[in-house]
């Protein structure tokens, strides 16, 4: 809001550039600009092997290209950039879609539909990356956290989303405290799915030690303690609404 239309179509046109770049050297195909959003997406028009790896690749790459970009920005006394970024994978039909008039080489899909409600979630949970369950069991190199089930807007079924536990590490890396942290929020998915609200708590307060001021963990501890004051009803399912 505080830059001149021209001075954001230069930000932009510099930002996608790089993130481009990276995009093509993952074997993405870029669908489109939306505004300063970019859609990609991978296995067309030709195949591609581990194409859910490579997406999460990319953002790994997006994040690294990011400390270069925004030290520039800070230099030239502009604010740094924050991406939020949606994975989701399954199967979609491509190709030539429109009308008469004008017609573009894209994606549709309920899978698509996903991707694009998980993107705005990477704000609430204070991460890079949002994937869905899919993405999260083709690409098994990363040690993915467990973040929620929601129930996204405009489809009834909820999706279980994850995010990279660390971004910059495959699974094989994380050292001994990361291991240990994981192993702990899976405790902690447990107590929570079976509403031991106190015990969930308790445990929160030992990952909070581990990585104080983490989003995600600060969230259940809020959403806990409102648990403890009033329970949810019998037949709550864990899913989470996604405000529309």
């Amino acid at each position: 809001e505080t830059m001149e239309p021209q001075q954001e179509q230069a930000l932009l046109n510099r930002l996608f550039n790089r993130i481009a770049a990276i995009i093509a050297a993952n074997h993405g195909t870029i669908d489109k600009y939306i505004g300063d959003c970019v859609m990609a997406f991978w296995g067309a028009p030709l195949p591609v092997v581990d194409h859910a790896w490579l997406a999460v690749k990319t953002v790994a790459d997006i994040g690294d290209m990011l400390l270069d970009f925004n030290a520039e920005q800070l230099q030239e006394g502009l604010a740094p950039i924050q991406l939020n970024i949606g994975i989701n994978s399954g199967v979609v039909s491509v190709g030539d879609m429109g009308s008469s008039i004008r017609r573009s080489y894209t994606v549709l899909g309920d899978a698509v539909n996903v991707a694009a409600r998980l993107e705005p979630l990477a704000k609430r949970y204070d991460v890079a990356l949002v994937a869905g369950e899919r993405t999260a069991a083709l690409a098994p190199q990363v040690q993915w956290q467990w973040l929620d089930t929601v129930r996204v807007q405009g489809r009834a079924h909820a999706v279980q989303v994850y995010a990279p536990f660390d971004a910059q590490q495959p699974a094989a890396e994380l050292d001994a405290q990361q291991q240990h942290e994981a192993a702990l929020w899976q405790q902690f998915r447990q107590m929570y799915q079976a509403r031991a609200w106190h015990e969930g708590l308790q445990l929160l307060h030992t990952l909070q030690a581990l990585r104080p001021g983490k989003r995600l963990y600060v969230l259940y501890q809020e959403r806990l303690s409102t648990f403890i004051r009033q329970a949810p009803p019998p037949d709550w399912d864990g899913v989470t609404e996604t405000a529309k």
